[in-house]
This record gives structure tokens, sequence and C-alpha cells, in this order.
């Protein structure tokens, strides 16, 4: 009876042992592609305040710079609880070349630039509603 009992403890283990490595996974899934989605948000955030800035027509300047701040507050604490809690590296950045040519070049434009920049403020907006109803389920599941 004894050896039987040992068999099914050392079975839960590995079975415990493994639904908790596939969660880690899937977290840490998550968690990046999150990231990256996070940080191309930036990259396209930073045209709109490069060019609020170069045109001087800063009507979203003031607005803008302090949500690329919160954004960059929020990419750090991914990033911290990427690293620390999960123990994953982020392996492929992003960078500026995530924003196509094509997109930077609406600048010239005001007409096209406006246009751009609400895409691309509306589209952030969505986004982070979509992240922000994700993670609030995941705070309120037990």
């Amino acid at each position: 009876m004894k050896e039987i009992q040992d068999v099914y403890y050392n079975y839960n283990s590995i079975l415990s042992f493994c639904l908790w490595y596939i969660l880690l996974f899937q977290i840490s899934t998550i968690l990046l592609s999150d990231y990256r989605l996070l940080s191309t948000m930036a990259v396209f955030l930073e045209k709109v305040i490069e060019d609020e800035m170069y045109f001087e027509h800063g009507e979203l300047y003031d607005v803008m710079e302090t949500v690329q701040d919160k954004l960059y507050d929020l990419l750090c604490d991914l990033h911290t609880i990427i690293y620390t809690v999960v123990n994953v590296s982020i392996e492929s950045h992003v960078g500026r070349d995530a924003m196509n040519e094509e997109l930077r070049s609406l600048s010239e434009v005001r007409a096209n630039r406006f246009y751009r920049d609400y895409t691309i403020i509306n589209k952030n907006i969505q986004f982070l509603d979509h992240l922000s109803e994700k993670y609030q389920k995941l705070s309120t599941t037990q």
C-alpha cells in the first residue's frame, strides 16, 4: 500500500510541476506579446509627438507627452515582471522600423498627418481598453 501511495504522490508532484510549467509558459507568452504590442504603440506615439514638436502645432503635445511617459512607465513595469517574476528575457526588441516609411512620410501634409495621428490615437485607446479589461478580469478571477 505504501508503494502505491508513493507512486501516487510522485505522479501528483510531476503532474503539478507540468501544469505549473505550462501555466508559466502561457503567462510568459502573453506578457511578451503584450510587451511587444505596447512597444509598437510607443513607436507610433513617438512619431506623433515628434511631429507635434517639429511642426509647432502643439495642440496634442502636452497630452501626448503625459501619455508617452505613462506608457514608458508601464513598459518598464512589464519588463521588470517579465525579467524578475517570470524569469524570461526579451529577445527581440521593437525598433522605429515598426512604423513603415510611408506612414512616417505623412508628416508633410498637415491633413494627412492629422488623420494618421487620429488613427494612431484611436487604435491605441482601443488596444489599451482591451488590455485593461483583460488584466482586470485576471485580477478578479479566483
